[in-house]
């Protein structure tokens, strides 16, 4: 089934160089005032109580090897000791993991909840924004996202920089129904696949 997509009928210049010229009816918010952010970590390898127990633990990697969009597994967990020693935060499903060093830009949906280590941050949506919304706005901007990364001996993105991102948002419905459509265009197989 096709459908065509009808243009807006007026739009207006967003202030954000990346972002352009978006439809009138939309707003443009920083990322601060959409999702609460929160910090992953890493205990101590050292210790063999920290690690395999049943606390989802993400990292950069995990996020790079995802074949869709949901982080349904990680290679690693943590046992409830290693999740409170190693100061990570954890986030409920629907939040979204985006690693932000090692490199800058991988990113999920959480399929349970989960924590990370400190080369992500956790995005926990407000009741403004859909989550798979959020998401395709962070992966159609990644590569400027990728650019705010700062440091000599490795890029990371700050807290500050993500937190101060901006993206175009519609109103709650049509955010709803431009995710759910994203995710089935994602899904779709391309010619030449089966």
């Amino acid at each position: 089934m096709t459908r065509t997509v009808e243009a807006f009928s007026e739009y207006e210049d967003s202030g954000v160089e990346h972002l352009g010229r978006v439809p009138a009816h939309w707003e443009v918010r920083r990322i601060s005032t959409l999702a609460g952010l929160l910090n992953g970590g890493t205990p101590s390898s050292a210790n063999p109580a920290y690690w395999g127990g049943d606390v989802p633990w993400i990292t950069p990697t995990d996020l790079g090897r995802l074949q869709g969009h949901r982080v349904r597994e990680t290679a690693r967990t943590l046992t409830k000791a290693g999740y409170e020693a190693c100061g990570a935060s954890m986030a409920p499903t629907g939040s979204l993991a985006l690693s932000t060093r090692a490199p800058i830009g991988h990113l999920g949906i959480l399929g349970q909840p989960a924590c990370t280590n400190q080369g992500c941050r956790l995005l926990v949506p407000n009741d403004s924004i859909d989550s798979h919304f959020l998401y395709h706005a962070l992966a159609t901007f990644r590569a400027e996202i990728r650019a705010l990364g700062q440091g000599s001996t490795f890029t990371e993105l700050s807290r500050e920089h993500l937190a101060a991102f901006r993206i175009s948002l519609p109103p709650l419905p049509e955010q709803t129904a431009i995710g759910r459509f994203l995710d089935h265009v994602d899904r779709a197989p391309t010619a030449g696949q089966s």
